[in-house]
């Protein structure tokens, strides 16, 4: 969802108010406001938001400009973007999987995004194996089997060369530089 923030005193004042309003809702609550936020139109979520959220009765028409900077600047806060290349041997082709993890609190969601397809996926927990199960499931069919038939085995690489064996490797290394590339050999 494109948005643009006015920046005046008056809704610099109302956006603390309601980044605080936000701050203070229970984890559930915020997922639900994020991830309608996020999936929806600027008017379906203003529809939502003062007709059928359970905070209809708080919330003015007035606030919904307020209430969108907030939420872009609460997660703003809280995402990480990790960029994976996946080179398959002798198929002529890089896959750009992309993972957008929002708020670890919250829920681990991802978007996956394979030869411009962009996936939803949810992550149990960061780690090497389950990046590794969530991306394959994202993988074309014609894929899997090239990789299966050549019996290729991955390996999760840093940006900087170095292998990721370990999941204290992955949270330190996405912590730094969020970039891997996921590396097919026989």
């Amino acid at each position: 969802m494109e948005w643009i923030s006015n920046t005046n005193e008056k809704n610099k004042e109302k956006q603390k108010k309601w980044m605080q309003w936000l701050k203070e809702k229970e984890i559930m609550d915020k997922s639900d406001i994020i991830g309608t936020f996020e999936t929806r139109s600027y008017e379906n979520f203003k529809l939502w938001l003062l007709n059928e959220s359970k905070w209809k009765n708080e919330i003015q028409e007035s606030d919904i400009e307020s209430i969108c900077d907030a939420i872009l600047i609460y997660t703003a806060s809280v995402l990480f973007c990790f960029v994976f290349f996946c080179s398959l041997m002798h198929l002529h082709k890089y896959i750009h999987i992309c993972l957008y993890i929002l708020n670890q609190n919250v829920e681990l969601k991802a978007y996956v995004i394979v030869n411009e397809k962009k996936t939803l996926i949810k992550l149990r927990q960061l780690t090497c194996d389950e990046l590794f199960r969530r991306n394959l499931a994202c993988l074309p069919e014609q894929d899997l089997q090239k990789i299966k038939m050549q019996n290729l085995k991955p390996k999760l690489v840093h940006i900087d060369g170095s292998i990721i064996e370990s999941d204290e490797i992955v949270k330190k290394k996405f912590q730094k530089e969020p970039t891997f590339q996921f590396i097919w050999e026989k």
